[in-house]
């Protein structure tokens, strides 16, 4: 039941199998945990929300403006853009799924470009996991 303080407040915070991932209080910049102390490396500029797991470098965000989709490519300010918005993203070990703007339709990433398939109808939420 032992807690290490590794950090300070933050709007959203995702968990990685390696790292822990932190969106600032007011979303204008992303940083990654240094897995020590309280060191923190920022990454990346604004965003909406954060999500994090297995797949890819395991992070993406949705830009603050648009809401699209941006893959963090594993070296500070380097990312992609992967996608149009979503309502929310979940991130696995496979891909990234998209539950469409208006929940009518979630998507899985085919892993080029920004090109997602539909593998199922309307959803009020998507989680991932181990698959």
């Amino acid at each position: 039941d032992m807690w290490q303080h590794i950090g300070g407040a933050g709007a959203s915070f995702a968990v990685a199998p390696d790292t822990v991932y932190a969106l600032t209080p007011k979303r204008d910049a992303v940083y990654r945990y240094d897995g020590t102390g309280t060191s923190w490396t920022m990454i990346g500029g604004a965003a909406g929300q954060i999500y994090a797991g297995e797949w890819g470098r395991g992070l993406v965000a949705t830009k603050l403006d648009s809401g699209s989709l941006r893959s963090y490519l594993g070296t500070p300010g380097s990312w992609k853009i992967t996608g149009t918005a979503g309502a929310s993203f979940a991130v696995a070990t496979d891909s990234v799924y998209r539950l469409y703007p208006n929940s009518y339709a979630v998507y899985r990433y085919t892993g080029t470009g920004i090109t997602w398939t539909k593998i199922g109808d309307a959803a009020h939420s998507i989680v991932a996991g181990d698959i």
